[in-house]
């Protein structure tokens, strides 16, 4: 499943997600989690977290980021949320916590 797919479904399961993190680049997948709609978002993350023996702490880090400071507007709260715990479950709290405070 492609971006674009899973962005047209009408409500995307974690399933889909995890699918869609597998087959795409952490560029696309970061950048669609800085501009995408929080619910998505989190699923999105949610497949992350599925799938996180396959990326490594840097981009999972990246990730959160991306999760906590979108290309537009403010930190988002239910994304953060799950950045923060994405970033605590994978052992990189540290390195969010440090490139949350220089921001």
């Amino acid at each position: 499943m492609t971006l674009a797919e899973f962005h047209s479904k009408p409500i995307a399961t974690r399933a889909e997600a995890l699918e869609v993190v597998k087959s795409t680049s952490v560029d696309d997948i970061c950048a669609y989690i800085e501009d995408g709609d929080d619910d998505r978002v989190s699923t999105l993350l949610a497949g992350l977290w599925e799938a996180r023996a396959i990326f490594s702490e840097e981009q999972m880090v990246r990730a959160a980021v991306c999760a906590l400071f979108p290309r537009r507007g403010y930190m988002r709260r239910t994304t953060s949320s799950s950045g923060i715990m994405l970033a605590k479950a994978v052992g990189c709290e540290r390195e969010l916590q440090a490139i949350i405070k220089e921001r």
